[in-house]
């Protein structure tokens, strides 16, 4: 399917029929065309996705096939993550860095939400040279 000459030719109602895919069955195509888009410029990546069971365990490691090809072969990609109540990652000493700055450099209105129990902050922990961002709530 030609979608860049559809979005070219505003074409939006054959892009529109052309559009969508099975993230469980086609991973390496969607791989490739996640690769080619927006060469030359940054991209970042996440999974926002769910399913019940085991089907959960495919498609997350479906889209883990696809980030991975996507940042060997575009090495400035950026991998994003949301976090849930169930959640902790790894990451960089930077990153736990940057997430207390962004924490004290937060708007009011979100301290006022926090103050209020409203959110609670996704506290950065240390274990060893092993850095964490815990989005477990208790």
């Amino acid at each position: 399917v030609d979608w860049k000459g559809m979005v070219a030719k505003q074409d939006f109602d054959a892009l529109a029929k052309a559009s969508g895919c099975d993230l469980l069955t086609q991973a390496p195509e969607i791989a490739a065309w996640v690769c080619s888009v927006a060469p030359g410029k940054r991209l970042t990546i996440g999974n926002y996705t769910y399913l019940d069971g085991a089907l959960h365990v495919q498609i997350a490691v479906a889209c883990d096939c696809i980030m991975q090809r996507l940042c060997a072969e575009r090495k400035d990609t950026a991998v994003a993550f949301l976090g849930t109540p169930t959640d902790a990652h790894v990451v960089t000493r930077g990153a736990a860095e940057a997430a207390v700055t962004a924490h004290e450099k937060a708007p009011f209105w979100m301290k006022l939400w926090e103050a209020a129990g409203v959110l609670q902050q996704n506290k950065p922990r240390t274990v060893g040279n092993l850095h964490f961002m815990d989005s477990i709530v208790p």
